[in-house]
């Protein structure tokens, strides 16, 4: 696990983690937030941009506390992009997300 906000990269907006597997071919990027889904999302494009590499697998989530994110198009319009723009699966849901490695 990479620390991103303060450690990778200590200037401009950023996410909080970036997790790589091993043989380097998953990228997963991790933000947690109270409720700030849209500068979340801004975020975590950010760090593609600057941390991404070529890989199989990129999936990106925005773990919230206070919104209910399934409802939302400005988040389903998100999902689009983050498909087009960075190959990456977004997936934005309210704490805790689970998912298996």
């Amino acid at each position: 696990m990479v620390a991103v906000d303060g450690c990778a990269l200590t200037e401009g907006v950023k996410c909080d983690n970036l997790l790589c597997s091993a043989d380097e071919q998953e990228e997963r990027y991790v933000e947690l937030k109270g409720q700030n889904i849209k500068h979340a999302i801004e975020q975590l494009a950010t760090t593609i941009v600057k941390l991404g590499e070529f890989s199989f697998r990129r999936y990106a989530y925005v773990s919230c506390t206070k919104v209910a994110p399934q409802i939302r198009t400005d988040i389903q319009a998100a999902l689009l992009r983050f498909k087009k723009d960075f190959n990456a699966t977004l997936l934005v849901k309210t704490s805790p997300i689970e998912v298996n490695l």
